[in-house]
């Protein structure tokens, strides 16, 4: 699965739960633009939308290499384009 929506997530959680820790998270140089860049226009750099793209076909290959039965990767398959789908169609920033 790619990263950045596993961060926005926690971004939010934390951010509901903890205010030190949101700040601290908003301030990281590896996830502070991230996250400021969702939270002020709800876009995601191209890179990250490159990196998350590739990471999810890395991994759906891999899964076939693996020899995951069928109803499996037809699973991921669907679940890999519906997130593909929401990254690409987010703004860029």
């Amino acid at each position: 699965m790619p990263t950045t929506v596993f961060i926005l997530l926690a971004a939010f959680s934390f951010g509901k739960s903890s205010a030190k820790t949101k700040a601290w998270l908003e301030n990281t140089k590896l996830f502070g633009p991230i996250i400021c860049d969702w939270n002020e226009t709800g876009a995601i750099a191209p890179r990250y939308k490159i990196l998350s793209i590739s990471m999810m076909a890395t991994f759906f290959v891999i899964s076939t290499w693996l020899e995951i039965p069928n109803w499996v990767l037809i699973i991921q398959a669907i679940v890999l384009i519906m997130c593909a789908g929401f990254i690409l169609t987010r703004p860029n920033s």
